[in-house]
């Protein structure tokens, strides 16, 4: 399922009042940060993911990853990635329109 720009924009507004969840660095992009990212998507269903000045990874290279765990890309803004993975098991999941 793609979304669509309504949706994308109703994920971007809350976006916003979140803080970034994930820092990417030195270490780059590994299997225990990409686990973490999932766990905390579960919970959370969107997340922020910054990436440093220091990480090795490329930023299509973290896209690319994250969209093969089926991790919808929704907005990247300079050094800053907007995430949302869908978890209809939560309680409070967040409502998109259609």
């Amino acid at each position: 399922m793609e979304l669509t720009s309504k949706q994308k924009s109703a994920l971007k507004s809350i976006a916003q009042t979140i803080k970034p969840a994930f820092q990417l660095g030195k270490g780059g992009l590994t299997d225990v940060f990409m686990q973490n990212i999932i766990d905390y998507l579960s919970k959370n269903e969107i997340g922020k993911i910054t990436l440093l000045q220091t990480t090795p990874t490329e930023m299509e290279e973290i896209i690319a990853l994250l969209t093969a765990q089926k991790i919808h890309i929704v907005q990247e803004i300079g050094n800053q990635i907007i995430v949302y993975k869908r978890n209809p098991k939560l309680k409070d999941t967040i409502v998109l329109p259609r």
